[in-house]
């Protein structure tokens, strides 16, 4: 049975994204090449609700259904693009291009999971021209 299942909103690929503003301050210090554009938050969570992470951890269990990675991002100046790049002990196993449309901007991607793939999962956020604004591990147990 899955504790944490929540089969609502995921594709049969495994992956959703969706993307709306939200209110908070740009910080400085901006990634060169990227004018502007920072991850300001960045979670894993087991489910998103009112376009909020919930259950947000760093470890789940072996039987939840997906998990989501939310990520706020400041900055943007314009419309652009990131990709959420998701990695099961180092292989890449799924990537999603995200809107960016405002700053700040709040977006997020799911992955389905399977009880066979416990381990190490890093999810890495690349800019649109590829270069790596953040990367946060988690665990399936």
């Amino acid at each position: 049975m899955r504790r944490w299942g929540l089969a609502i909103g995921f594709l049969a690929l495994g992956l959703v994204t969706v993307g709306a503003p939200i209110a908070a301050e740009p910080r400085k210090g901006a990634m060169p090449g990227v004018p502007g554009l920072e991850v300001g938050e960045m979670v894993f969570c087991a489910a998103i609700k009112d376009r909020a992470p919930e259950a947000v951890a760093d470890t789940f269990p072996a039987d939840i259904y997906g998990v989501y990675c939310y990520t706020r991002l400041v900055g943007a100046r314009d419309t652009t693009s990131i990709r959420h790049v998701w990695y099961r002990g180092g292989q890449k196993v799924a990537e999603r291009r995200l809107a960016v449309r405002s700053s700040p901007w709040r977006t997020w991607s799911s992955k389905e999971m399977k009880e066979e793939w416990r381990g190490e999962w890093t999810v890495e956020v690349l800019a649109s021209d590829g270069r790596s604004l953040a990367s946060r591990k988690f665990f399936l147990k």
